[in-house]
């Protein structure tokens, strides 16, 4: 359980972020259909920012493992 515990807490971070973004995302969607892009930028920089720590948290995870 000790090598697992980490990698469970990191599955819960992600899937904590990702559901916040979820929102962000769905109003930044209404928004848009408004006109205003506003939004769109920030939620691109979240996610980008997202994907490259998520994978590298992944990685580690599964290198750990082996």
């Amino acid at each position: 359980m000790h090598i697992l515990g980490p990698h469970v807490a990191n599955a819960y971070v992600i899937y904590i972020s990702s559901r916040s973004i979820e929102q962000l995302i769905q109003l930044s969607n209404a928004e848009v259909a408004q006109g205003n892009f506003k939004l769109l930028d920030i939620c691109h920089h979240f996610t980008a920012g997202m994907k490259a720590l998520f994978t590298d948290m992944s990685y580690k995870g599964t290198d750990e493992c082996r």
